[in-house]
């Protein structure tokens, strides 16, 4: 993907042609290995939603769920554009780093789109992510905000190969935990 994103930054497309392609890649990127289940980050909050409909259809688990942009497309698109050279491997280098997704509940979600105006991350970083310092393009900045104020919003990795191990695992916890509970 890396090589498709470099050839549309260098192409004679126009800018919202561009933005288009780079904006469908993030998408694609993101949900290679799963939107949800495959995701390699979840908040605890999202794991106990999810693990609480284990014996429900995955439509039904996943409908409180969101896959959040740790750094919102918006702006990892402006990074690829402000690339000092759109090198396939300059590139990668940013799709690598930025695009990183967590899942998350609405109720979480919701905390990023509704801060104060002068706060609001929904589709930005915070300032410190653009000025030189120790944020600087720190990918989880916007989430270590909540992090401090919500004991939820707690990065809980997995990688990929264990996802899907890590999720039944959870959710056979759960269902034994309801069945001691009877």
């Amino acid at each position: 993907m890396a090589d498709d994103v470099a050839l549309a930054l260098k192409s004679s497309l126009s800018r919202r042609a561009q933005v288009a392609v780079l904006n469908n890649v993030c998408w694609e990127w993101t949900e290679y290995d799963g939107k949800y289940e495959g995701c390699r980050w979840w908040t605890r909050d999202a794991i106990d939603a999810f693990n609480s409909k284990f014996d429900k259809p995955k439509r039904i688990r996943v409908k409180s769920l969101r896959h959040e942009h740790v750094v919102p497309r918006r702006v990892v698109i402006e990074l690829l554009f402000g690339l000092p050279t759109q090198a396939p491997e300059a590139v990668l280098e940013v799709l690598q780093k930025f695009l990183q997704v967590v899942v998350v509940t609405e109720k979480q979600e919701a905390k990023l789109r509704d801060a104060d105006s002068k706060d609001k991350l929904d589709n930005k970083m915070p300032q410190e992510f653009y000025e030189p310092g120790p944020s600087f393009h720190e990918p989880w900045l916007r989430y270590d905000r909540f992090i401090k104020e919500d004991p939820g919003f707690v990065r809980c990795p997995s990688t990929k190969e264990n996802c899907h191990q890590a999720l039944k695992l959870l959710k056979l916890q759960a269902k034994i935990t309801k069945l001691r509970g009877k």
